[in-house]
């Protein structure tokens, strides 16, 4: 499987939308919880395929961003403010979705040995229509999604048909749980009680 590194890209200062890049910002709304709220109208090439929103949360164990973006240009602001809101380093991404905007960016993130997660249900879809997601986006984008490779997650989240139980799948690469599940031996993000005390 091929991967693209985010620092193979130019660098360009997160400017709005006359400059280089997609401006991203994540703005808190919880005590450890950001977000940023991506256009409300369609992808263009002037939100880079950003109208979605994507998340981000900390642990003691480290950082976790919720999607990583249309693209690997999409993806650099998507980290450089991660990395200016928080210090923690990016151990999980979580795809919450199989549409483009929310995973083409994962090239990106798997260059850094980031563990990318989401739902076995989205596998199917993530592998044998990632190829024609990134050619609509080019359509849009244009130069924009250059350098972006379809990369699928690379552990998959199975839940038995009530969803009381969720895992990882066992043949993902990697042993440790992920970080809500109960076995999980590091901290898990914090609940709604959790916070609230």
């Amino acid at each position: 499987m091929r991967t693209a590194s985010c620092w193979l890209l130019p660098t360009a200062r997160l400017v709005g939308r006359a400059g280089l890049a997609v401006e991203v910002r994540f703005d808190g709304v919880a005590a450890g919880f950001f977000a940023h709220i991506g256009d409300k109208g369609p992808r263009t090439a002037q939100n880079e395929g950003l109208n979605a929103r994507r998340g981000l949360a900390f642990t003691s164990a480290g950082a976790v961003l919720i999607d990583s973006g249309a693209s690997l240009q999409s993806a650099r602001p998507i980290h450089e403010e991660r990395k200016r809101v928080m210090a923690q380093p990016l151990r999980w991404i979580v795809d919450t979705g199989e549409q483009g905007h929310r995973w083409l960016g994962n090239g990106c993130f798997a260059a850094q040995r980031v563990d990318i997660i989401a739902h076995a249900r989205a596998r199917a879809d993530t592998t044998n229509r990632g190829n024609g997601q990134l050619r609509r986006l080019r359509f849009t984008l244009g130069a924009k999604a250059n350098g972006a490779v379809p990369t699928p997650p690379t552990r998959w989240l199975v839940c038995n048909t009530n969803h009381t139980h969720v895992e990882l799948d066992r043949t993902s690469s990697l042993e440790r749980k992920a970080p809500w599940t109960s076995r999980y031996s590091a901290p898990a993000v914090p609940t709604a009680s959790a916070r609230s005390s």
